[in-house]
């Protein structure tokens, strides 16, 4: 764990200067996204019938949200006193993912950490498939282990969708 910890701070410190690299090109506002709770895809809460997230997992991407909160502020508050006019902006996808997957977001998710695709997504083996379908996608999340469904964007970015067009739209 402590070695993850070390990689999740080696991560959030390379993001810090390819920010200051992209605001050295005068951009004027760089927007980076958080990270969505990797503990809570259908590939880590298999083990709980789908029913809870990995704490572990949970705890590092609070780690490396947590830094990059720090890193953002830093950034912001440099352009503010060396007057650059740059902005710098965390794209909160980890809470929007939360928000959806709490069922705030959208009722229609009967279960949001379970997957539409279940098996070997897309594989088959000698003509026979090694995956299960459920019957109406829009009724899940997540597509596969990792992937949200067309529907589960569209949750995501109902959540996401006021702050970040504020951001890109305004001076």
């Amino acid at each position: 764990m402590q070695g993850l910890k070390a990689l999740v701070e080696k991560v959030v410190d390379n993001l810090r200067v390819n920010m200051i690299v992209l605001g050295g090109l005068l951009f004027k506002k760089i927007a980076v996204t958080s990270l969505q709770p990797i503990g809570c895809l259908p590939s880590y809460t298999s083990a709980s019938s789908f029913k809870s997230c990995n704490e572990s997992q949970s705890a590092l991407v609070e780690l490396h949200n947590k830094l990059l909160k720090k890193v953002v502020a830093k950034l912001n508050e440099q352009s503010r006193v060396m007057k650059k006019e740059q902005h710098f902006f965390i794209i909160d996808i980890h809470n929007a993912f939360m928000t959806v997957m709490k069922n705030k977001g959208s009722k229609r998710f009967k279960n949001p950490m379970k997957s539409c695709c279940e098996g070997y997504c897309g594989r088959s083996s000698d003509g026979g498939k090694l995956y299960t379908l459920c019957d109406d996608p829009k009724s899940f999340f997540f597509w596969d282990e990792v992937h949200p469904t067309q529907e589960g964007w569209r949750s995501i970015y109902s959540v996401l969708g006021n702050p970040l067009t504020d951001f890109l739209t305004k001076p």
